[in-house]
């Protein structure tokens, strides 16, 4: 038995060191190794040092109680007992939850509306090298990625028909798959935009117009982005190219005869519109805030993108 001490030598991020001691611990398992104790921490360091030290002490009954001893030193992080399985966790599974109870408010979503999400979803992920080129310029190179996961999840997570699927629990499904499966902003950003969205179809006073329903749910959805992110147009977000796309659904038709067809139409216009704009923008809100404006001239935002590659399709 042996006591695995990973110390950090002064710059490495805690989600490293623990990426590190997981690899580490499992290649000692694989060598026959048998871990009992694991201390991972900084414990000797120097200002700005990368890297990390890795240390293994064979452990004796004596030593094993030494170090299992209480101790008041602010640095010293104590191991858990790696002998003993861990206790089960006691968590619900999403796959069996009980069926929803939203009010169905009229109006369900079918085929047609399962057949335009698996469309939405399919152009995400052709779009992930665009956005993630797009975001090694303007942010840390993972929107592609973590879009494209988003959009693997949702497809998994939404049954092949929807008829006896409401409004609400249409969002909700949606929100439940990309909280399990998007990382950074983006995720809890589009999460908290479809939970705004099934609590207004929950409230089961949408309106009666189906298109005009979905316009105002997207705009409770956007509202909740703005106020929790606390970006606007204007900042070079997804925002630019979110909000004047809403603003036309909402608006409705410029004509009596005009169609759902060109009034989606006119939406992807303005959402591809905001999105131009971003190329010239600076950054005032997201991972682009840190970048120089010069290094992104030209180069749109890459949630911008997403957004208008979702309404053209």
């Amino acid at each position: 038995q042996v006591a695995v001490l990973l110390n950090n030598l002064g710059a490495l991020p805690v989600i490293e060191q623990l990426v590190l001691a997981n690899d580490v611990l499992q290649r000692l398992q694989q060598r026959g190794v048998v871990v009992a104790r694991a201390y991972v921490g900084s414990f000797m360091t120097a200002l700005e040092m990368n890297g990390a030290s890795l240390s293994l002490l064979r452990l004796t009954p004596s030593l094993l109680a030494l170090l299992d001893d209480p101790c008041s030193a602010s640095a010293w992080t104590r191991s858990c007992d790696l002998l003993q399985p861990a206790p089960p966790l006691d968590c619900p599974s999403l796959d069996s939850a009980a069926p929803s109870s939203y009010p169905l408010d009229g109006a369900t979503v079918g085929s047609k509306g399962f057949g335009l999400l698996e469309g939405v979803c399919r152009k995400l992920q052709e779009m992930e090298p665009q956005l993630t080129e797009m975001d090694l310029i303007c942010g840390d190179g993972d929107c592609g990625v973590v879009l494209q996961k988003g959009a693997v999840a949702v497809l998994k997570a939404l049954p092949v028909n929807g008829e006896d699927c409401s409004r609400a629990e249409f969002c909700e499904r949606i929100a439940s798959a990309v909280s399990s499966s998007m990382g950074g902003t983006s995720g809890a950003l589009l999460e908290l935009c479809f939970r705004a969205m099934c609590a207004y179809f929950a409230q089961g006073t949408a309106s009666e117009d189906h298109l005009q329903g979905w316009a105002l749910a997207l705009q409770a959805g956007v509202d909740a982005i703005k106020f929790y992110g606390g970006a606007d147009v204007g900042m070079r977000t997804m925002l630019d190219a979110l909000v004047p796309a809403v603003a036309v659904l909402v608006a409705g038709p410029a004509r009596d005869d005009e169609s759902v067809q060109k009034l989606l139409l006119r939406a992807a216009e303005a959402a591809a519109s905001g999105r131009d704009l971003t190329a010239h923008m600076g950054s005032l809100a997201g991972r682009a805030n840190y970048v120089a404006a010069e290094r992104m001239q030209g180069v749109p935002d890459p949630g911008a993108a997403a957004v208008a590659g979702v309404f053209q399709q």
